[in-house]
C-alpha cells in the first residue's frame, strides 16, 4: 500500500507541474523589443529610405517640355557639351546623395528602436507603443510570442528623425 501512495504522489506532482507549464510566462520588455520593436524599426527605416530615394530621383527627372528643349539644344555642339557636363554633374550629385542616404539606414533603425522602446507601455502581458502616429497594441501569448491587438485610440505624437538630417556645415 505504501508503494501505491508514492505513485499517487508522483502522479499528483507530475500533473501539478505539467499543468503549470501551460501558463503563459510573464513577457519581458526585452522579448517584446526583440520580436516586435526591432522588426518594426527595421521595416519603417527601410520604408523611409525608399521613400526619400524615390523623391530624390523624382526631383532629378526632367519635365517633358524641358526634355524636349534639351534634345533640340543638344544638336548644337557647344551647347550639347555643356549640357552633358551639367547632366553628369547632376547625376554624380544624385549618386552621392543616394549613397549618403544608404549610410543612414542602420543609424535610423537604431534611432527608431530607441524611440519605440522609450514609448512602450506595459500592463501585465499587454504592450503598446506609438508608431507613425498610431498606438499599436500586442498581447503576449504562449511560447514568448506576441499577438497584435486592434490599434489603440490614444493619441500618439510624431517625432522628427535626426538621423536623416544632414549637418548644417555641408
Amino acid at each position: 500500500m505504501r508503494h501505491a501512495g508514492g505513485i499517487g504522489l508522483a502522479v499528483l506532482l507530475f500533473c501539478a507541474f505539467w499543468g503549470c507549464s501551460h501558463v503563459v510566462p510573464h513577457a519581458s520588455i526585452g522579448d517584446f523589443s526583440d520580436q516586435v520593436l526591432e522588426p518594426a524599426a527595421a521595416r519603417l527605416a527601410d520604408e523611409k529610405i525608399l521613400e526619400i530615394q524615390a523623391l530624390m530621383k523624382a526631383e532629378q527627372a526632367p519635365t517633358v517640355p524641358l526634355q524636349t528643349l534639351a534634345s533640340l539644344l543638344q544638336e548644337l555642339p557647344w551647347v550639347g557639351r555643356l549640357m552633358n557636363v551639367g547632366a553628369a554633374s547632376q547625376k554624380a550629385r544624385l549618386e552621392q546623395d543616394l549613397l549618403w542616404l544608404e549610410t543612414r539606414r542602420v543609424p535610423l533603425r537604431r534611432e527608431l528602436l530607441t524611440l519605440f522602446e522609450s514609448r512602450v507601455e506595459q500592463s501585465q502581458d499587454t504592450f503598446s507603443f506609438c508608431i507613425s502616429g498610431v498606438q499599436r497594441r500586442y498581447h503576449a501569448i504562449e511560447g514568448g510570442r506576441f499577438s497584435r491587438l486592434p490599434d489603440g485610440s490614444l493619441p500618439c505624437e510624431t517625432t522628427a528623425l535626426h538621423t536623416l538630417q544632414r549637418d548644417a556645415s555641408k
